[in-house]
């Protein structure tokens, strides 16, 4: 058990020796100073859970209480000793009660709170034993029941008790408070997770556009763009949300993942940003080289239609065609059109009707080309027998008149024989009796009749 001595004035003065360690104490009035004094014992009491054995000296008498950790006091007055003095003054010399030989360890008075220390003052500690001598002059207790002194000491043991309680309360706020920046730290390290990924899938989405060349795009300039972004590289926070960090350190750890991630994100934003920048304009180059092949394509296929009339040989392949133009030239007059697959389709639509007028055409002239050799072959065959005919003409006159000839010249010749001959031809006219008279031929002959007969 704690012995503890408190003298207590009325001006509000006090001395309490506890185990040999004394403090001085002032407050306003006795009573402020009986209250200090007894939330000073009543919380060392809780502290150290010992009973506290208090002898209070006053102007009425000395008072002898016992203070227990649970806050609660037992008075322990001897029965038969008078509670009060019949003097108003205490003795010129009094004798506090004897106080065992101080503690080698000290009560920790000077920092028990709620306890007011610009009221107090540590002092030297006495011996033991010693008796405190009287004040100089005589200073006049007030009278104090012993009934304030429980009513006392009951309202200090429920402020006690309500501080013990304020104090649990401020540990679990704090507690709470340090989960809490637990919690948020290790949130801040999963969003910096989630965007390490983030920036991470940027890049291999980019890396596939990296193999488009300038030329395939509306606005080079995105591409230069989109490396630029890619060659940026923000390295992530290196952190752990560690239990043995202060709520401070835990919070001020949370503040930098979450720069870091901020960081992060940015750089895959702008990755992002280019890479779609690239994409948009590759589709718009895409989209304007289709509408111009489109256009082409139209332009040539009129060409055709244009060139084939009148020489097909089957004109509903120019009706075709011409509605197929028709639906091509809508297309390339719909401002709507964003994907360049209707121009592919529209331009390759016109492939086989151009094809089918082409081939009539080439039917047609190659009809044509038959049925002219058939003429120019007819004519000829014509000619060739017309002519056929007019040489045979002559041929047989020709034929006739050389007969005559050479039927008259061998007459002549007979007659020449027969003129001027041998004996035995004419011993055979002779013997026939019958002259060789020939009519020459209207021919060579004539004017050589004096000629032709060497006998004449």
């Amino acid at each position: 058990m704690i012995q503890s001595t408190a003298a207590i004035y009325d001006d509000g003065s006090a001395t309490l020796t506890v185990n040999g360690h004394r403090r001085k104490i002032r407050e306003q009035d006795a009573q402020a100073a009986r209250a200090m004094i007894l939330t000073i014992l009543v919380r060392d009491a809780a502290t150290l859970k010992e009973d506290h054995a208090l002898n209070v000296i006053e102007t009425n008498g000395q008072h002898h209480f016992v203070i227990h950790p649970d806050g609660s006091l037992t008075d322990t007055q001897q029965a038969g000793q008078p509670a009060n003095s019949s003097t108003s003054t205490p003795p010129a010399d009094p004798a506090p009660a004897a106080e065992p030989v101080a503690s080698s360890h000290p009560l920790p008075v000077e920092v028990t709170q709620p306890i007011n220390e610009a009221t107090t003052q540590q002092l030297e500690p006495v011996a033991a034993h010693t008796d405190e001598p009287a004040p100089a002059k005589v200073r006049h207790l007030p009278t104090v029941s012993r009934t304030i002194l429980v009513k006392a000491a009951v309202i200090l043991a429920g402020i006690l008790v309500l501080t013990a309680a304020s104090i649990g309360g401020i540990q679990a706020w704090h507690s709470s408070q340090h989960q809490q920046a637990i919690e948020s730290c290790q949130s801040a390290v999963q969003s910096q997770t989630n965007a390490v990924n983030d920036l991470t899938k940027s890049h291999t989405q980019a890396a596939k556009l990296t193999t488009i060349q300038a030329g395939q795009l509306t606005d080079p300039s995105t591409l230069t763009t989109l490396k630029q972004a890619q060659a940026r590289h923000t390295k992530p926070l290196t952190a752990v949300c560690s239990t043995t960090l202060t709520t401070t350190q835990l919070n001020d750890l949370t503040q930098q993942i979450t720069d870091a991630t901020k960081t992060l994100q940015s750089d895959a934003a702008s990755i992002n940003t280019a890479a779609r920048a690239v994409v948009v304009s590759r589709d718009a180059k895409t989209l304007a080289d289709a509408k111009a092949s489109l256009t082409h394509a139209v332009k040539a296929a009129q060409g055709t239609l244009d060139s084939s009339h009148g020489k097909v040989a089957d004109n509903k392949t120019r009706e075709a065609l011409q509605k197929v133009l028709d639906t091509a030239n809508k297309v390339l007059a719909d401002t709507s059109v964003k994907d360049p697959k209707r121009y592919q389709d529209a331009k390759a639509s016109l492939a086989a009707p151009v094809k089918s007028v082409n081939d009539s055409v080439a039917a047609k002239a190659a009809a044509d080309k038959a049925a002219a050799d058939a003429a120019a072959a007819q004519a000829t065959q014509s000619q060739a027998q017309s002519q056929s005919k007019s040489s045979s003409g002559s041929s047989s006159s020709g034929s006739s008149s050389s007969k005559r000839s050479s039927s008259s010249g061998s007459s002549g010749s007979t007659t020449r024989r027969s003129t001027g001959g041998t004996s035995g031809s004419t011993n055979t006219n002779q013997s026939n009796n019958n002259p060789s008279w020939s009519v020459p031929s209207s021919g060579s002959d004539e004017g050589n009749i004096g000629g032709s007969d060497p006998g004449l």
